[in-house]
């Protein structure tokens, strides 16, 4: 039986890689994940700034070898050009840049045709390649999550599921996952908890654990609307310092922080998670909570995710079922006194400590 498309283009691909490896060299930067150790290789130093939402997970090279290998490279600082691609681009891009007939039980592929990134997956050699055509291509939110689809297919093809979610934790250990589509209110109110005395996880995607309550970080990220003058005050309180400064980029109206070194006593990387919250942007003065079913949090949190994610397995939805029907589910109506919203989510965790595990 011959070899499918897919499997062709990878063998072309992993040639061309170690061709980008003899000219720059390997560059490797390794990082616990959930329970996985994992090795982002570079060749040479151009696309670094991809490590820096990972940061908090970074590790010393273990004696044994990588879960999961991710070969990085670019065309601009190798100077090695990037294979010409065998399919039609406009006609064989499907949702999220998914390219037709190069997705298979084997191999995924995906293709950002704004930046040029290009992210090809071989699950049964837990390898991956991605490519750009050169750093300054990279668009914010790449930088912001990087590596997301490679690293969604993988997980996912080992009982992990990244899901679109931020997850905060209090004093005692216990915390909750803020769940809902982007402009919701998410990462505000991850940032104000953070702020507030809380454990951070994540303000976007984390990492679900499925048979479990637990969830793992992945991104060491935040992210506050810019025109939003009532969050200034606490803007200024996470840019203490300079070198955070310098890695605050704009997204979309949005200022993008890396908030690791500078917030690492804060940010942790498993929290058992006791409550759903569904943050809403109200105009009211206060801010209020309200249960709700779990059919409403399963809504909220899967189409959510499934709609950011490429390809997502159909187990995602029958895991995050289990996980809404396990935990009470609350609506967070997001009043304009932003400063007793901590207060609020200490409440529902005080109220609700059982968890699936």
């Amino acid at each position: 039986m011959s070899p499918s498309p897919s499997l062709l283009f990878w063998n072309e691909l992993d040639q061309v890689t170690r061709r980008a490896y003899e000219f720059a060299g390997i560059v490797e930067h390794w990082y616990f994940v959930a329970g996985k150790f994992i090795v982002l290789r570079f060749a040479g130093t151009a696309l670094l700034c991809l490590t820096y939402a990972l940061e908090h997970l970074e590790i010393p090279a273990p004696a044994h070898d990588a879960d999961f290998v991710i070969q990085v490279w670019d065309s601009k600082s190798t100077g090695i050009a990037m294979i010409p691609a065998p399919w039609a681009m406009r006609e064989s891009l499907g949702p999220r840049g998914t390219i037709t007939g190069y997705n298979d039980a084997v191999i995924r592929t995906s293709l950002n045709p704004e930046s040029g990134l290009f992210s090809m997956v071989h699950l049964q050699e837990n390898r991956a390649i991605v490519w750009v055509p050169g750093v300054e291509k990279l668009l914010a939110y790449e930088k912001g999550a990087p590596l997301l689809n490679v690293l969604h297919w993988w997980l996912q093809d080992h009982g992990l599921h990244l899901i679109h979610a931020a997850a905060v934790g209090n004093a005692q250990g216990h915390g909750l996952l803020l769940a809902g589509q982007g402009g919701a209110g998410k990462s505000s109110t991850a940032l104000l908890c953070m702020v507030a005395g809380f454990t951070y996880l994540s303000d976007d995607y984390c990492i679900f654990q499925a048979q479990s309550s637990l969830v793992h970080s992945i991104y060491s990220t935040g992210k506050l609307l810019l025109e939003n003058s009532a969050l200034q005050p606490f803007l200024q309180r996470l840019m203490t310092q300079d070198s955070n400064e310098q890695k605050c980029v704009e997204l979309g109206g949005k200022s993008l922080l890396f908030l690791y070194p500078e917030w690492k006593t804060k940010i942790i990387q498993q929290l058992a998670i006791h409550a759903i919250l569904l943050p809403c942007v109200t105009q009211a003065g206060q801010s209020t909570v309200v249960r709700v079913s779990p059919g409403i949090a399963l809504q909220r949190l899967a189409m959510s995710s499934i709609f950011q994610l490429p390809l997502a397995s159909s187990s995602l939805l029958s895991v995050l079922g289990t996980l809404v029907r396990s935990l009470p589910s609350y609506q967070l109506n997001l009043g304009q006194d932003i400063a007793q919203i901590p207060n609020l989510i200490q409440q529902v965790l005080q109220s609700h400590r059982r968890t699936l595990v």
